[in-house]
């Protein structure tokens, strides 16, 4: 028996012991819809002490409008991911040297620490030199030496020749400080040299009830493939977390492709509002010759359809970002479409970008837990497993002019099991590091994919709006287990995700955009919801742009290039007729329904047409670009 699920005997006992076992449960969901009405933030989960972040020196040169550079920069061993390499990038402030920054603080009472990455850049023809780093404290007039170290300026060393530090400050507790970084040479010409101080940060220890928050996408996962939806399908250690935690039955995704989904988690947006993975189409008219070397190089072409892509609108803020002021934030990233180019994986502190497979997400995801596992913190974990099923399918048989469909499903399913097997080895490290039980956890799938189903016909994603696509799994453990093995009939959204977290770490989402997501929490706990709500799905990446508004169990898809509405029962994706059903009163509901949902679409599409038609064009690196080509995204 796992140890984190409990003691769940089989045996029936007696109608007695039943009845009170159902009666104290009952309590005990009453107690806690109380205690959560009361203190929405902080319900039931027990205090811990932790470093809390409480100041970066990136954000305070933001703030003052330094001219220092502050941006991403690697640190870590050259080669490739996929060799085994272990470089990540982070949150850094890039001096020249020689030079001076000066960072005031106010210590607080109690344990504190400042902790940083030290590393340098130089260009390829920088002579061999000696370059002196300092940090200094200044304190009622008296200054002393917190760190001093010597760097060997050598190019093939730049980026992997890095120290990461811990510095008590708790001798200047409740007293203001002044912390100068300071970099030194002898040299008389240096040829452009940098110090780059990796996120210097301050941590206060602190007592506090907010849990960790670690969030984990499995891209392209079926809902009938996990256990908890489709018991004739074994996924182990997705399993485990649906009997630690709740299974929402029915989530709905806003997209059905990765980079628009995904934004929406991080955003709490539907995707018109943070407009990642808006295609921009060229004019038909325009052949490929007629297109610039910059355009042929970055086009996505799809079929016979050729655009560009928008990137995550930089004004918007992300959750990485709003947890930012106490969590430090990491992501590890799979999937080459929410690379730095479509800002999303760089608005984390740091972010390990380009992990080749579920084993290094694995293994870089749980060696950055347990380097922090005192500190508070929001960990994503993205695997990519199922989306490859195409290359391993490839690998496995050659490259095919058709694929076997059964050989097919077989493959994705093997992938399926290893994104399981995955995630199961992360939970598990969560739990030997003690921080699993009193986290949050959420699981969830960016959106499904077609397997060349009866009514369908279709393989991949981003092709339809189907509800193989948009209904995902999602699993949610709150802090110490509240609510185990609880199923939601309800729908809900992966928008809902954004509003969860929110207000887990007991941050207020005022404003007014992010008012269509509800927490998770309140449909685990029972408490009151709204009585009806709308859920829309855009942005196709394959095909013409078609847009869904979903309420319960109907869906309405409008087609941009006819104008034309079409009504669904979204489980079963059957479409209706306007006059179907048992009876005339059984159509005059239908028809309200529909006529309703029509009405909620063209609202939504009248406040999108007010918007300002302007966004930010993804620019992908070479690098980049080359990964997107291994998955299928650019040709």
């Amino acid at each position: 028996m796992d140890d984190r699920t409990g003691n769940r005997g089989s045996g029936s006992g007696c109608p007695v012991s039943r009845t009170l076992k159902q009666a104290l449960k009952a309590v005990l969901l009453f107690a806690l819809a109380i205690g959560y009405l009361l203190f929405p933030a902080c319900s039931v989960e027990e205090t811990r002490t932790l470093f809390v972040l409480r100041a970066t020196l990136a954000e305070y040169l933001d703030e003052t409008d330094s001219d220092l550079q502050v941006r991403r920069s690697r640190f870590g061993y050259p080669v490739p991911l996929r060799y085994g390499g272990s470089h990540y990038f982070i949150n850094s402030v890039r001096q020249p040297v020689p030079g001076t920054i000066e960072w005031p603080l106010d210590i607080p009472s109690g344990r504190s620490a400042l902790e940083f990455t030290v590393g340098f850049l130089c260009a390829e023809e920088t002579p061999l030199s000696c370059v002196c780093v300092r940090v200094t404290a200044e304190a009622n007039g008296a200054e002393e030496m917190l760190y001093e170290r010597d760097f060997l300026v050598r190019f093939p060393d730049r980026q992997f020749v890095f120290y990461s530090e811990e510095i008590p400050l708790e001798r200047y507790a409740g007293r203001s400080v002044i912390l100068t970084f300071q970099s030194s040479t002898e040299e008389s010409d240096l040829g452009g040299v940098q110090i780059v101080w990796g996120n210097p940060s301050l941590f206060v220890e602190e007592r506090t009830g907010l849990p960790n928050i670690v969030l984990i996408c499995i891209d392209t996962l079926r809902r009938d493939r996990v256990e908890c939806y489709n018991p004739d399908f074994p996924t182990p250690a997705l399993q485990r977390l649906a009997e630690d935690g709740v299974v929402f039955e029915h989530a709905i995704s806003q997209s059905p492709w990765t980079l628009p989904s995904v934004a929406t988690v991080l955003t709490g947006l539907n995707p018109s509002l943070h407009r990642a993975g808006r295609r921009i189409f060229f004019e038909t008219e325009r052949s490929g010759e007629d297109l610039s070397e910059e355009e042929r190089r970055q086009g996505m072409i799809i079929g016979r359809s050729r655009f560009m892509l928008a990137r995550l609108d930089s004004s918007v803020r992300t959750l990485p970002e709003l947890l930012g002021g106490r969590y430090i934030t990491h992501m590890v990233n799979s999937n080459g479409i929410l690379s730095p180019s479509t800002d999303v994986v760089n608005r984390f502190h740091s972010f390990v970008d380009g992990a080749p497979h579920g084993r290094m997400v694995t293994r870089r995801a749980a060696d950055w837990a347990a380097a922090n596992k005192d500190k508070l913190f929001f960990l994503y974990a993205h695997y990519l497993e199922p989306h490859e099923w195409g290359s391993y399918y490839s690998a496995r048989y050659g490259r095919p002019e058709a694929f076997d469909r059964v050989a097919a499903r077989e493959v994705y399913d093997d992938l399926v099991h290893m994104a399981d097997v995955y995630v199961g080895r992360l939970l598990d490290r969560l739990v030997e590091l003690g921080i699993y039980d009193s986290a949050l956890i959420v699981l969830y799938s960016d959106h499904g994919e077609h397997l060349w189903e009866e009514n369908w016909n279709l393989k991949g994603h981003g092709n339809s709006l189907s509800n193989i696509l948009l209904e995902v799994p999602l699993i949610v453990k709150f802090p110490n287990s509240q609510y185990a093995g609880a199923r939601v009939d309800q729908y809900v959204q992966l928008l809902d995700i954004f509003a969860t977290i929110l207000e887990e770490a007991g941050i207020p989402a005022d404003d007014p955009r992010y008012a269509q997501g509800i927490s998770l929490r309140r449909y685990a706990a029972g408490l009151p919801l709204p009585e009806r709500r709308d859920f829309i799905s855009e942005y196709m990446l394959h095909g013409r742009e078609r847009i869904a508004v979903q309420q319960g169990e109907y869906r309405l898809i409008y087609n941009y290039s006819n104008e034309r509405f079409r009504f669904f029962d979204a489980a079963s994706d059957r479409q209706l007729s306007m006059g179907a059903g048992a009876g005339a009163g059984a159509s005059d509901d239908l028809r309200r329904q529909a006529e309703r949902l029509q009405e909620v679409l063209r609202s939504y599409l009248e406040m999108v047409a007010q918007l300002p038609d302007e966004f930010q064009r993804i620019e992908f690196t070479d690098e980049e670009a080359r990964r997107l080509q291994e998955v299928g995204y650019l040709r």
